[in-house]
């Protein structure tokens, strides 16, 4: 009985696996992944800009956006509308909230947009490290910064 568990469970995760559009493997050693963004919540604030303030649709949203962004290429990314795949700057001082200690002074921070585009769920921010994008806030509220009217 636990084999045909074991082998269930095997099935359906190869199922799950049949995209790999950029995974280093021995059929795919010339992809360099240092291309690709990686995504770290390391230094993510732990107040009001955090995951847990999130509703269930902005989670979905937030982890639909990480995953898509996730199988571009750094270059795509930064061409590409910030209301699609792009993104956009802010000033530091722009931000209302204390920043990380990660964060230099007077770095510009990266925003991703996530939700759909007629409703916005909010935003993601944070600072780029060579390919390891740092997020470091969720404005899931709107109140991070000013959106402009």
């Amino acid at each position: 009985m636990g084999k045909k568990r074991n082998n269930k469970i095997k099935k359906s995760l190869e199922a799950l696996n049949t995209e790999k559009p950029h995974f280093i493997s021995p059929k795919n050693k010339d992809v360099d992944s240092s291309k690709y963004p990686y995504f770290s919540f390391r230094y993510i604030c732990e107040k009001d800009y955090c995951m847990k303030k999130c509703r269930y649709e902005q989670l979905k949203a937030i982890s639909d956006k990480l995953r898509m962004l996730s199988r571009l290429e750094w270059n795509t990314i930064q061409t590409s509308p910030r209301e699609t795949n792009g993104s956009e700057t802010i000033p530091q001082s722009a931000v209302k909230a204390s920043m990380p200690c990660i964060v230099e002074n007077d770095e510009p921070m990266i925003v991703f947009r996530f939700g759909k585009a007629k409703k916005r769920n909010g935003r993601i921010v944070g600072v780029r490290r060579d390919n390891k994008f740092y997020i470091l806030f969720i404005d899931r509220n709107f109140t991070l910064y000013d959106h402009g009217s």
